[in-house]
């Protein structure tokens, strides 16, 4: 594969409809990602999205939106965008090994999603997808990119709020709003959503609302309140549980807007003392919780040790097989 002004280097992903390389832009000598979508493995509703995602991306230009510098039709037909060359993990991946995420580490990463999606609607443009794995972690410093706008929408031109068929329901189940649900017009206030579950899912190592299947996470969604943030994760500061219980507000004109909750962050900000290395038992808090039929210590279950690594955090046990003695837990937490 060539692609005129673009030396290919090396293939960094691959899939049915088309493929991501890493490349070097030969005018300036730029590392890019260029992504390709081929065109006799893709139905028009694909080539539509890619074409969204690269004039989404190209609408903004921002430390923490992962920019697009060019786009094309290949000679064969193949649609291509080349961007940002991203370097790290997605918050998804990150969640996924490490749980929740320490308090001042997910107001950094707050405050910086919520200056990219700022820009973002700035320039006319709602995300519509937001969730763990869309934010980016890029580089040493752990620097947020907003990534992956397929299916971003327009609140200017021809394309405004409807860009679907009437009675189609876009994003992801465990991150989209109520309105996205029920397909009504999109709003800024669905990006404010959506960041506020993803701030939920870093703050207790789970979404607001999980389910068995799409549906059965949409009727929750719809039908019932998620649980208290300061109930699932009792560590977090009050400030910052109400905030996201209010990002996540049934009525969308219930949420705060974006610059609310950006000063919102920056005053709790100065409030929450850095994570600091657990070495007793108050750094820790550790809460020792017993489920329905722990009914005492004849059936313990045995003690790993758990590596306590950088971020520290609240660290739950959830004893289901009976009660441990406190000073056990804690030798193996050490």
């Amino acid at each position: 594969m060539t692609l005129p002004g673009y030396l290919l280097a090396r293939t960094l992903g691959s899939g049915g409809m088309g493929e991501v390389f890493e490349a070097i832009h030969l005018a300036s000598g730029r590392k890019v990602a260029v992504k390709l979508l081929h065109d006799g493995r893709s139905t028009q509703a694909d080539r539509a999205r890619f074409d969204r995602e690269g004039r989404a991306m190209r609408a903004v230009s921002h430390a923490n939106v992962c920019g697009a510098f060019d786009t094309g039709v290949t000679a064969d037909g193949a649609l291509y965008l080349a961007m940002e060359l991203l370097d790290g993990y997605d918050l998804g991946a990150v969640l996924r090994q490490d749980g929740p995420l320490a308090e001042q580490e997910v107001l950094r990463i707050a405050r910086q999603a919520v200056s990219g999606l700022s820009a973002l609607h700035d320039a006319g443009v709602l995300h519509r997808d937001l969730k763990p794995s869309n934010l980016f972690l890029h580089g040493p410093t752990r620097e947020v990119k907003i990534v992956d706008f397929g299916l971003a929408t327009f609140a200017w031109g021809s394309e405004g709020a409807r860009l679907t068929r009437t009675g189609e329901i876009v994003g992801t189940p465990a991150y989209m709003a109520p309105e996205q649900a029920r397909a009504d017009d999109a709003t800024r206030a669905v990006d404010v959503y959506g960041l506020g579950t993803v701030l939920y899912h870093a703050l207790t190592g789970s979404p607001p609302y999980v389910g068995e299947s799409a549906f059965a996470i949409l009727m929750r969604m719809l039908l019932e309140s998620p649980p208290r943030l300061e109930i699932m994760s009792p560590h977090v500061s009050s400030g910052l549980a109400d905030l996201v219980q209010a990002m996540m507000a049934r009525d969308p004109a219930a949420r705060p807007d974006l610059a609310h909750v950006a000063d919102s962050l920056d005053t709790i900000r100065t409030t929450v003392p850095p994570s600091a290395m657990a070495n007793d038992e108050t750094q820790i808090g550790l809460t020792l919780t017993a489920l329905p039929g722990a009914t005492g210590v004849a059936v313990r279950s045995p003690l790993r040790s758990v590596p306590l690594i950088e971020e520290h955090r609240l660290v739950t046990v959830v004893v289901a097989s009976g009660v441990h003695d406190r000073s056990e837990v804690f030798a193996a937490l050490r």
